[in-house]
């Protein structure tokens, strides 16, 4: 594969000359890139700077909430959860006795 890149260099200075390489060498990318932000990103970023603080030397932020969301009930599974646990206790005296240890402290 044979690369060439012919500048007219009466009309630029090695600088630029160096530059434009540079560019081509880099498939266009660039420290100029276009910095500008939808009204979605720009609310998270302002939400992200409103929720940043410090605390015990660590840096701390919240993390980005959908609005105008309802989650859903697991009181059932819950429940069923807890009633299983509930019978589990029941038949093990031993390990009742140590969930009910570690439970209250």
């Amino acid at each position: 594969m044979v690369n060439y890149v012919n500048l007219d260099q009466s009309s630029f200075t090695s600088d630029e000359v160096v530059r434009r390489f540079w560019d081509l060498q880099t498939l266009g990318i660039s420290d100029k890139q276009d910095k500008s932000m939808n009204a979605r990103n720009t609310t998270l970023l302002q939400e992200f700077h409103a929720s940043f603080s410090f605390e015990d030397q660590r840096r701390v932020v919240s993390l980005p909430r959908k609005g105008n969301i309802t989650l859903p009930s697991n009181q059932h599974n819950a429940e069923r959860l807890f009633h299983r646990l509930e019978q589990r206790l029941e038949g093990n005296f031993s390990l009742r006795q140590v969930y009910h240890d570690h439970m209250l402290y």
